[in-house]
């Protein structure tokens, strides 16, 4: 007849040690299953002079440099944004915003500023978020003529100088504004669709999170593992003890 220790200090350390050894067999299956990568690579350093990184320093914009930033949204606004003569807009960009483009695009209506029914004719209600000393960074906020289906857009405007002239480098809508009268709401950036254009946000790229499933199933299935080991060996000990204690009497 078998012996079975009934003492409970006795059974708490063989549960003990088979908790131990059913977690070590968990820790050693997912460190064999997930791919261990130590992220190191080789590094070759060779003598020579350090490259040595200047950071910009961030300088007032002057009184001469926001004039002609005026007279640059003056002309811009009214020639790109309100469609008045988007090919002349063309000549105050920069070569990264005509990126991909032609002046004859320009003409045609294809450049990347979202348009808008632009109401006045003067825009020098801006303060820069940084600027140095051949760049500027400030929002723009443009208004809609009345009786127009929203009631402004503001801009992120950034412009760089070129030579001795200021030119556009980007000009990308963050926030559209109901028109007067109409229930307030406001579209951020992130309703904006490719090309500055408005709509549904791009979904080009997005990645599915399922794969995240897959380590998360690795660490589960240990625990799962141990609770039934667990549970057969708990009603094992109570069947072998009952078969004891029958079997003393």
């Amino acid at each position: 007849m078998p012996l079975v220790p009934t003492s409970p200090r006795v059974r708490r350390r063989l549960l003990r040690a088979l908790v131990v050894a059913i977690i070590g067999a968990g820790i050693a299956l997912a460190a064999l299953v997930i791919p261990n990568h130590s992220g190191r690579t080789t590094q070759h350093f060779h003598a020579g002079k350090p490259y040595i990184v200047k950071v910009q320093k961030q300088v007032p914009v002057g009184s001469r440099d926001r004039a002609a930033i005026d007279r640059l949204l003056d002309r811009f606004v009214a020639d790109a944004v309100a469609r008045r003569d988007p090919g002349a807009a063309y000549g105050l960009a920069t070569a990264s915003l005509r990126a991909g483009t032609t002046r004859a695009d320009w003409t045609g209506g294809s450049l990347p500023v979202q348009p808008l029914q632009v109401r006045g004719s003067t825009f020098h209600g801006w303060s820069p978020s940084y600027s140095y000393r051949n760049e500027v960074n400030f929002d723009l906020l443009v208004h809609a003529k009345l009786g127009s289906e929203i009631g402004a857009i503001s801009y992120t405007v950034d412009v760089k100088r070129v030579g001795d002239r200021w030119l556009v480098d980007s000009f990308v809508p963050t926030a559209l504004f109901a028109a007067q009268g109409e229930t307030s709401r406001i579209t951020a950036g992130v309703d904006y669709g490719p090309s500055g254009a408005l709509g549904a946000p791009a979904k080009t790229g997005e990645k599915s999170s399922g794969w995240l499933s897959v380590p998360l199933l690795f660490l589960v299935l240990p625990g799962i593992g141990l609770a039934a080991m667990l549970l057969i060996a708990w009603r094992k000990h109570r069947r072998d003890e009952r078969i004891y204690r029958a079997a003393s009497t």
